[in-house]
């Protein structure tokens, strides 16, 4: 092992080693020069895999995580793999070299893996870069494109819109860019209201000085004279590199509409954004002359399905940036039944879906590599289920079965929390105890040769329980 610690410090090529839980046990020189970092601010530092900023900050910091040398988790599974790493150098940029990763099994109980990586002794160029994605897995390319994305960006609540490769995607893209290029008004338009006010504060933030004042005036939960009020409370530091952001206002009247607008037309703003979920037209004209100059239109996911991917990684990634779990993957048929679910509140809505998908895989294995179809939460299943997902071909959906089924597993979820106890079940359920017990009754089947969903029954009639 000495002889083998030699040649590696001899090499020209950059060579470290990660121990199971993820911190580098060993740098040579040629990787420390590649990451322009000290031995002593590598050796010890814990490697993640996300793409989410830390508090390392910009090249040459020597603290947060090393997430540019973690391996794919799946390096720590199998003898061997390959793959492409990522750091920032010197200039800001991102420079990739091909990496080949040992692993080996250490003498422990459980026995766990630790993993050697060799990186060639020159970095990629753009041309190799490209070709080597194709011998990539999926996931190895969509956490690379999301480390590139977010190297310029830090919006991240705004992330997962602006990724992905379809045309809906790169239009938004170029919108967004635009918005912060420019201090004119800009309206942002979405089914979804949580989606618009996500992209309306990136381009304030992303446009500005985090420190920039922002006021929203959300018009869903605040009548027009609330909003005027609230105009004329800070209307004296709005000229002060202040940004107005308009939520909702075509959820008003037109008339009041117009006196907003001449209010703001007072207190001039340095800034003004609004969001709708309608076009620029649902707005009244003196309204739209000022927020509507440029406009940025997000569609629904719904719509987005080849984007799906890349926005499911990336909240992977992001839990993984709140835990010392390695997970890189969602699974093919995970990612399937998170496309057929029509995510009706926007991004949030799924980066939710993902975060609870990655605590139950964690849940069930501290070291998993991948989400499973099981992990997801049982609305995006029961959605898969009622589009027939998985089926043999076209099949009806028998809706009192769905409808069955769905309130059979609310119910043995409430009397496991309860640790079955019935009066409490029916409490968690909002129900009245004879209410819950009719509808227990109703979904046990009397003529079943079955177990009669087992879990249900052993909820238990106690003596108490029985006479209700």
């Amino acid at each position: 092992m000495h002889d083998l610690r030699q040649l590696y410090d001899a090499s020209r090529a950059p060579a470290y080693a990660v121990t199971p839980d993820g911190v580098v046990a060993y740098a040579n020189a040629a990787l420390c020069a590649w990451v322009s970092l000290p031995v002593e601010s590598v050796v010890g530092r814990k490697v993640a895999y996300h793409s989410e900023p830390t508090e390392g900050g910009p090249p040459g910091a020597s603290t947060g995580p090393l997430t540019g040398l973690c391996p794919p988790p799946l390096a720590f599974q199998q003898p061997t793999a390959g793959g492409a790493l990522s750091v920032m150098g010197q200039d800001g940029r991102l420079r990739h070299r091909q990496a080949v990763f040992s692993s080996f099994e250490l003498e422990a109980e459980p026995p766990r893996r630790a993993v050697v990586a060799v990186l060639d002794d020159r970095d990629l160029t753009p041309q190799e870069l490209a070709a080597s994605l194709s011998e990539q897995p999926a996931e190895d390319v969509l956490h690379r494109d999301i480390r590139r994305f977010r190297r310029g960006r830090n919006e991240p609540d705004a992330t997962a819109l602006l990724l992905g490769d379809s045309p809906a995607a790169r239009l938004l893209r170029s919108q967004f860019d635009l918005a912060l290029r420019s201090a004119a008004g800009a309206l942002v338009t979405s089914p979804c209201g949580q989606d618009s006010a996500a992209l309306a504060r990136a381009i304030h933030y992303g446009a500005h000085d985090p420190q920039a004042p922002l006021l929203p005036i959300d018009f869903a939960r605040l009548d027009a004279d609330a909003a005027a009020a609230l105009l004329n409370q800070h209307a004296g530091r709005l000229q002060d590199r202040a940004t107005v952001l308009l939520l909702s206002p075509d959820a008003a009247a037109s008339s009041d509409q117009s006196r907003i607008a001449d209010q703001l037309l007072e207190a001039r703003p340095h800034r003004l954004l609004a969001t709708a979920t309608a076009g620029a037209d649902s707005l009244a004209p003196p309204l739209r002359a000022l927020v509507a100059t440029l406009s940025l239109h997000s569609p629904p996911l719904a719509e987005r399905d080849a984007d799906l991917p890349i926005m499911v990684q990336y909240y992977l990634e992001r839990a993984n940036s709140l835990t010392d779990a390695r997970v890189g993957r969602a699974n093919p048929e995970a990612v399937d039944l998170l496309s057929i679910y029509d995510w009706p509140n926007g991004a949030a809505q799924l980066g939710e879906a993902v975060a609870a998908a990655h605590a139950a895989c964690v849940a069930d294995s501290p070291h998993a590599v991948e989400i499973e179809a099981s992990h997801l939460p049982p609305v995006v299943r029961h959605a898969a289920l009622a589009a027939g997902l998985g089926a043999d071909g076209p099949e009806s959906v028998d809706l009192d079965a769905l409808l069955r089924r769905i309130e059979r597993e609310l119910i043995e979820r409430a009397l496991d929390k309860a640790n079955h106890n019935k009066a409490e079940a029916a409490r968690l359920l909002g129900l009245t105890r004879q209410r819950f017990y009719r509808r227990l009754e109703s979904l046990v089947e009397p003529d079943s040769s079955e177990t009669q969903d087992a879990s249900v029954n052993q909820g238990g009639n106690s003596p108490g329980d029985a006479d209700d």
